[in-house]
C-alpha cells in the first residue's frame, strides 16, 4: 500500500516524461512474456495439501478414509496410503497446475514493496505486516473488491503522542485474467510535525495491473494532499509508480518498485528491488532501495525488510 510513502511525495514538485515510464513498463512486460501466455493452465481448487509429521507435503485428493488409514492420490496420479498417525494436517491447495507443475499463489499479490497492485486482498482475508520493522499494520479484504489497512509508524523511543497513524482504502473496480483496475486513498495524521502547521496528509491514486496473481506488472499515478491548519491543499502534478512481480520459483519471486517524482531528475528516481520468499501464511521481502545518483556517489542502498503474516 502507499501509506508508507507519505513522506516522499511532499518532496516532489513536477511530472516525469511519460516516455520514460512507458519504456520501463514495456521492458518489464517484454522480459515477462508469461503475463500474456497463460494458455494450458489448469486451476484446480479441489486439490488439498497433506502434510505428514516428517514435514513432507503431498498435493492431490483423498480417495478413501478408513478408521486407521487414508488413501491419497497425488495430482500426478500416484496413490499413497498413509496411516492416520502419520498425518499432521490437511488444508486446501491455493494455487494452480501449469505445464504439469504445481505453482502456489503468492499470498501478498495485493501489494509490492510499498505500493499496491490493483488486486484486492480478497473477502475475509486478514494479515498483519511490518515494513522495515517499524511500520506494523493490519490489512483486511471485504467482498473481493474493498481492501482496508490501518497502521502506524513507530521506532524505539518514539512518544505515543507523536506517532503517525495511517488509514488506507483501495477499491478494485474490476479484475479479469489479464487486467485489473483499482483506485484508493490514504490518510495519515502527522502529530510529529505539527510545529510546521502540517497536521495530516493524504494520497489519492489509480492503479492498473497487467497479468495475474502469479506474474504481474502495475503502473500507478497518485496525487498528494496536505492539511495545513484547517485547509487541504492538493499537489498539482502526480507521482508515477512502475512495479512488477516475476515468479522465479514455487516459493520465490523477484519484486521491483520504482517511484518517479515531478521536477526530479531521472537519476534521483527511487528504485527498489527485492526477493520475496513466501509460504502459505508468511512472506518475507529482502531487498534494497536506492537512486542512480546515490550509487554513483557510492552511498550504500537502504535495506528493505518486509514481514507479512496471514491470520486467515
Amino acid at each position: 500500500m502507499f501509506c508508507s510513502n507519505f513522506n516522499i511525495y511532499v518532496q516532489t514538485k513536477s511530472i516525469l516524461n511519460m516516455k520514460i515510464i512507458n519504456a520501463i513498463l514495456f521492458t518489464f512486460l517484454l522480459l515477462n512474456p508469461i503475463l500474456f501466455a497463460e494458455e494450458g493452465i489448469v486451476v484446480d481448487n479441489g486439490l488439498i495439501v497433506l502434510k505428514t509429521h516428517s514435514y513432507k507435503s503431498f498435493v492431490g485428493i483423498i480417495q478413501k478414509e478408513k478408521s486407521d488409514s487414508t488413501l491419497f492420490q497425488t495430482f500426478d496420479g500416484e496413490k499413497i496410503e498413509f496411516a492416520n498417525t502419520e498425518i499432521l494436517m490437511t488444508y486446501d491447495f491455493n494455487g494452480r497446475i501449469r505445464n504439469g507443475r504445481l505453482q502456489k499463489r503468492d499470498p501478498n499479490s495485493s501489494f509490492y514493496l510499498f505500493s499496491p497492485s490493483a488486486f484486492a486482498i480478497e473477502n475475509g482475508k486478514l494479515y498483519c505486516r511490518d515494513f522495515c520493522l517499524f511500520y506494523p499494520s493490519l490489512n483486511y479484504g471485504l467482498a473481493n473488491i474493498l481492501s482496508a489497512q490501518a497502521g502506524l509508524f513507530w521506532y524505539p523511543g518514539m512518544d505515543y503522542e507523536n506517532t503517525p497513524f495511517v488509514g488506507n482504502l483501495k477499491l478494485t473496480a474490476f479484475e479479469t485474467h489479464i487486467f485489473s483496475l483499482a483506485g484508493g486513498i490514504t490518510f495519515v495524521n502527522l502529530p510529529v510535525i505539527q510545529k510546521e502547521k502540517i497536521y495530516s496528509t493524504g494520497f489519492a491514486f489509480v492503479t492498473g495491473t497487467f497479468g495475474n496473481r502469479y506474474n504481474h506488472a502495475s503502473i500507478s499515478s497518485g496525487w498528494g494532499f496536505v492539511q495545513k491548519k484547517s485547509e487541504w491543499q492538493r499537489e498539482n502534478k502526480p507521482i508515477i509508480v512502475v512495479a512488477g512481480n516475476l515468479r522465479l520459483h514455487n516459493s520465490v519471486s523477484f519484486v521491483t518498485e520504482n517511484w518517479f517524482f515531478p521536477d526530479e531528475k531521472i537519476e534521483d528516481s527511487l528504485l527498489s528491488m527485492a526477493l520475496r520468499f513466501f509460504g502459505r501464511q508468511i512472506a518475507v521481502d529482502l531487498g534494497a532501495t536506492f537512486t542512480a545518483n546515490l550509487i554513483k556517489e557510492k552511498v550504500s542502498p537502504i535495506p528493505v525488510i518486509n514481514i507479512t503474516y496471514h491470520l486467515r
